[in-house]
């Protein structure tokens, strides 16, 4: 059911026109277009930065409450990773609070965390000339 919400364009996806229980607007798909292709852009920058393809990409985990909801092959499709193949796409959930208990827990996790960040650079995406291209190209869907 089309109908407008405080001026917002939007899709009823159940309920009534007259009482709406789930909708989404078109402001609402704006924000997952910004959204994704800020995370798509920034991923493309980190690739190019490695000097690395997506094919080279052996896994990539998806932590949170992004790896909780969004379905690998969800992410794909809307191309929220960009040549990234599926079955290289984990989702991890919690991965904080399962890192933090595994360092409350075991004494060599603080050792490989050590590693993992003397391997780790700082790159700021917000003033890359190349964030900002990528950005305006993975912003469609």
């Amino acid at each position: 059911i089309l109908t407008e919400i405080d001026g917002d364009a939007a899709v009823v996806l159940s309920g009534t026109r007259e009482r709406p229980q789930m909708v989404l607007t078109q402001s609402d798909i704006r924000q997952v277009q910004l959204a994704k292709g800020a995370i798509a852009a920034g991923i493309r920058v980190l690739m190019h930065e490695a000097a690395v393809t997506a094919d080279d990409i052996r896994r990539v985990y998806l932590a949170g409450g992004f790896g909780t909801y969004v379905t690998p092959a969800s992410a794909v499709r809307v191309g929220v990773l960009p040549g990234i193949a599926v079955d290289r796409i984990v989702a991890i959930g919690n991965a904080a609070g399962a890192g933090a208990a595994r360092l409350l827990v075991d004494r060599d996790a603080a050792l490989d965390a050590e590693q993992v960040i003397g391997k780790c650079r700082y790159l700021e995406l917000s003033g890359s000339a190349a964030f900002q291209d990528y950005y305006m190209e993975e912003m469609m869907f």
